[in-house]
Order: structure tokens, then C-alpha cells, then sequence
């Protein structure tokens, strides 16, 4: 595939939009301080096109950036936004009292939008990183589903050095050994050091920086957020990270496989990292720690070992 495919074809996109932490690889994304969302200037900004360029072309495309996740926020959804932001940033000039509607898109959107500028260099950047993924396939190998992942990621470091050996010399190695773990859909978890040793060129592996993992149960646990029967409220912290859905990076979760015990089958489950727990922790901060949260539909009933009763009611869309 080459740029041409991505700018033209909707399909090609789809392949490619999960892959938001392209961003980041290219330059950094100012993000609201949701940490999830950036309004159309800011979107703007990052590729260093005009604003009236990207308004443009998110009018010619505004069924395909609805899909991951664009809204148009006005009257009371507006208003909550524009509270749970002034809270968060204590900075109540962020949203002006007088916008009747604002246009937010998280990194999905803005990936979306890297693949269709023409003329942006900074999108050029964007699918550059996008195509290095395409060197994958030269190896013969088919993208794993779900069940396989942490398979695979196991399969990947073992034979690390052997996959070293096999590419050309003078092959861009680096970018080839990080897009296989992207197409896994794993999070890295090495990082790649490029060192030089006299007369040749050797890649080492190098362990990273801990990244310390949370299940819901031991979010809920930490939160001190438990049901009526005095339980983790793994429940609702579920429910809430799929209010999230797709805006969560790969970076930032991970598959797991538990073991039930003798006769049952291994099950996946997720867990999330830090900073996916910090946003569970702004969402109840947001609504000052109800003893009532309704979720997409459902009420959750909660207690908390922190705290007393509140008697507050909140609803999260």
C-alpha cells in the first residue's frame, strides 16, 4: 500500500486508525485536559494547516470521523463538558461562557484526519509511520486475532534475535521490529536501543521502565468504590471504560490470560494502565463521588469505604 491508498480509499483507513500512537511518534498532541479530546484548532494546529482547511475537510468527511468518535457538543452536554474542563484545568477561560457549540475528536479522529490531508507535512509524517507497518507482511506473517495476542508477544521475544538475523543488513530494522509488535496490536513492551559496536550494527533489547498494571477490580479497590454487598464495584469501573471504547491506546491496556482452575478453560481479561485509572478517578471526581452513577443505561448503586454518604445522582453518558 502506498500514500495514495490511504488519502483515497475509506477501507485503507479503517485498517489503519487503531494505530493512534502514531501521533505521538511524530510530535507531540496537545490534548483538553480530558486527556481524551482536541477541538478542531487544535487539531489544526498539530498538522500545521489552516483551521479553515480542516473544517473543509471534516464537512467532506464527517460520517467517517462521527464513526470514531467526533461530537458536537451544545446545551447541557456542552455545559457539563465545559464544568468537568473548568475543574480540571481551574481555568474557567478554556471554554467561553458564550460557545453554543463546540466540535471535539479524540486521537482516532485526528489519526483519520493525518491519513486525508494532501498537503500537510506533518500528515505526510503521520502516514510515513502508518506504511512502516507494511514491511511486516514481507515476513509472511497474518495478524492474530484477539486469543492469539499473548501468544504471539511471547512468540516475538523469543525468537527476537533469529528475526534480527534474518532481515537485510541494510533494512530500516528498528522501524520493522516495532511495527511487528503493532501488528500484533500488543503494546511494546521492550524498547529497541540501536548500538554500534566497531565493524557492524547490532539491535539490543533493553527492559523498560515498570509500567505498574490495573485490573477493575483493584481500580474499584483503590478508588475504595464497592457495591451494596460491600464488593469491588468491578461492574461500574467497567462500564465506565466503555464509555471510553476506542479513545483507550493500545500503550495503554493489555490482555491477560487467568486461569479459572482444573477443567476450565483460560479466559482473557484486560487490564488498564495508570493513567486509564487516573481517568476513572476524574470521572468520579468530576461528579463528586455519587452514591448513584447511571452508565449508558443502567443505574450502579455505590458505596464507598472513604467516604460517608453523599447523596448525589449522576449520569454518564
Amino acid at each position: 500500500m502506498n500514500e495514495a491508498v490511504l488519502v483515497e480509499s475509506p477501507s485503507a483507513r479503517n485498517e489503519y486508525v487503531q494505530h493512534v500512537d502514531v501521533l505521538d511518534k511524530v510530535k507531540k498532541l496537545s490534548l483538553l485536559p480530558d486527556d481524551v479530546h482536541v477541538t478542531v484548532q487544535m487539531a489544526a494546529t498539530y498538522y500545521e494547516s489552516p483551521q479553515r482547511t480542516v473544517e473543509t475537510l471534516i464537512r467532506s468527511h464527517k460520517e467517517e470521523l462521527q464513526q470514531d468518535g467526533l461530537k458536537v457538543l451544545s446545551g447541557e452536554e456542552l455545559k457539563r463538558f465545559a464544568t468537568w474542563m473548568t475543574k480540571v484545568a481551574k481555568d474557567d477561560t478554556l471554554i467561553s461562557s458564550k460557545t453554543r457549540h463546540l466540535m471535539v475528536l479524540p486521537r482516532r479522529a485526528v489519526l483519520r484526519i493525518g491519513m486525508l490531508l494532501r498537503d500537510s507535512e506533518v500528515a505526510k509524517r503521520v502516514r510515513d509511520h502508518l506504511l512502516d507497518a507494511e514491511q511486516v507482511t514481507q515476513l509472511g506473517l497474518q495478524k492474530p486475532t484477539l486469543t492469539e495476542k499473548v501468544d504471539v508477544l511471547r512468540w516475538i521475544a523469543t525468537n527476537a534475535e533469529h528475526l534480527l538475523s534474518v532481515l537485510p543488513a541494510d533494512s530500516p530494522r528498528l522501524p520493522v521490529i516495532q511495527s511487528l509488535y503493532q501488528f500484533a496490536g500488543i503494546p511494546l513492551p521492550v524498547s529497541v536501543e540501536a548500538k554500534k559496536p566497531v565493524g557492524n550494527t547490532a539491535l539490543t533489547l533493553v527492559e523498560p521502565n515498570p509500567v505498574n498494571w490495573h485490573s477493575c477490580k483493584s481500580i474499584a479497590t483503590r478508588l475504595g468504590v464497592y457495591t451494596v454487598h460491600q464488593n469491588p464495584h468491578v461492574q461500574l469501573i467497567g462500564a465506565i471504560l466503555r464509555t471510553f471504547g476506542e479513545l483507550i491506546p493500545d500503550v495503554d491496556w493489555k490482555p491477560v490470560r487467568l486461569t479459572q482452575g482444573a477443567g476450565q478453560p483460560d479466559i482473557l481479561a484486560s487490564k488498564y494502565s495508570g493513567k486509564v485509572a487516573s481517568r476513572i478517578a476524574q470521572v468520579f471526581k468530576q461528579y463528586d463521588w455519587p452514591d448513584s452513577l447511571r452508565v449508558l443505561g443502567r443505574t450502579y448503586q455505590i458505596q464507598y469505604r472513604n467516604l460517608g454518604e453523599r447523596g448525589k445522582f449522576a449520569i454518564l453518558q
